[in-house]
C-alpha cells in the first residue's frame, strides 16, 4: 500500500516536470513579448523608469500631469514658462484624436505632457487608451491645414 502510494506521488510530480518543460518556451516567448519590457528581461524590473509614486503626483514635474487636474489640489493649468498672457492666444492644437464618443464625457478627453512621451485619453464606454510617441499637444505658430472634412 505505502509503495503504491509513494509510486502514485513520484508519476504526478513526474507528469507535472513533464508539462512544465513543455510549456517553457511557449511561457518564455509569451514573457518576451508581453512583459519584458517593464519587468526587464530576467523580472527583476530594472528597466525603464519606476512607476509614479506619491510623491511624484503630489508635485509633478511642470511638464507631466500624470493625472487629470496635475496635482492632488487640482492645479489644472500648465506652468510651464513657455505659455505666456503675450502669446496665449497664438497657440493652436496640432493634432486630435477621436474618440468616436459625442457626449457622455465624465472626464477631459485626454491627458498630455506625460512620462516618457505618452498619453491617455478616456472616453464613455472605455476606461483609458493610451495615445503613443507625443512630443507636445500645442505649438504657438498655427500649421498649414486643409479644408476640415
Amino acid at each position: 500500500m505505502r509503495r503504491t502510494r509513494w509510486l502514485l506521488q513520484l508519476l504526478f510530480v513526474a507528469s507535472l516536470m513533464y508539462s512544465t518543460a513543455r510549456s517553457a518556451p511557449g511561457g518564455a516567448a509569451l514573457y518576451a513579448s508581453s512583459c519584458a519590457a517593464c519587468h526587464g528581461p530576467t523580472g527583476q524590473g530594472s528597466v525603464g523608469p519606476a512607476p509614479a509614486g506619491d510623491a511624484d503626483l503630489a508635485d509633478p514635474e511642470p511638464g507631466n500631469w500624470l493625472m487629470y487636474k496635475r496635482t492632488y489640489d487640482l492645479q489644472a493649468y500648465n506652468p510651464l514658462s513657455q505659455i505666456t498672457t503675450d502669446n496665449v492666444a497664438d497657440l493652436v492644437p496640432v493634432w486630435s484624436f477621436c474618440t468616436g464618443v459625442s457626449d457622455g464625457h465624465e472626464a477631459p478627453p485626454s491627458t498630455t505632457a506625460p512620462r516618457q512621451r505618452t498619453c491617455s485619453t478616456t472616453a464613455p464606454g472605455w476606461s483609458r487608451r493610451p495615445v503613443t510617441d507625443v512630443v507636445g499637444a500645442f505649438r504657438t505658430r498655427p500649421p498649414r491645414l486643409g479644408p476640415l472634412r
